[in-house]
């Protein structure tokens, strides 16, 4: 019974209390004068901590770690999921970057240009500390544990269509919802 009210709240957290503090910290003046191996340092703590309350609620609840997203994969299918993965999104970026430059895609919000690296240093910690958290973080949070929680407690799979891609999941949700 706990466990249950245990992830029921940290799921509200994730879908409400996230997203309204990660938009008010993003209107914070202060914020915005902080170095940006700072923010990211910031950024990398939280994502961690807010990840391991998850662990720990994940443990406590009935969960399986297949449900969450872990998975064994032998050596070169990892090491070919990896390629796919680094190819397709270094396509992705140049598709993007060509796109831009041709004035047909919307230009960055302020925010995103405060947080792109500049100097050699910032790169190197964005790349080995900012990347891979948002990427381990984000991935078991939402796509793991939240989206195996809503499945197990509604027996549906409708809310991975809601929130796979958030927020155009609801878009997904919206058209499998009316092919019922």
């Amino acid at each position: 019974m706990l466990s249950r009210a245990l992830s029921l709240l940290f799921m509200l957290f994730l879908v409400v209390g996230v997203p309204v503090l990660s938009l008010s910290t993003a209107r914070d003046s202060q914020v915005r004068q902080m170095p940006r191996l700072a923010l990211y340092i910031s950024a990398a703590i939280s994502q961690w901590v807010l990840a391991g309350l998850g662990l720990v609620i994940f443990f406590l609840s009935s969960l399986s770690a297949y449900s969450v997203g872990f998975r064994t994969l032998a050596p070169v299918a990892a090491l070919t999921w990896a390629g796919a993965l680094v190819a397709l999104s270094v396509a992705g970026v140049r598709l993007g970057l060509f796109l831009e430059l041709r004035g047909w895609w919307p230009p960055e919000a302020e925010l995103v240009h405060l947080l792109i690296p500049k100097t050699r240093q910032e790169k190197f910690w964005s790349v080995l500390l900012l990347a891979p958290t948002a990427a381990l973080c984000e991935e078991f949070l939402y796509r793991g544990f939240l989206l195996a929680q809503l499945t197990q407690w509604l027996r549906s799979g409708a809310w991975r269509g809601l929130l796979h891609r958030w927020p155009s999941g609801w878009r997904t949700f919206i058209k499998v919802g009316t092919e019922w």
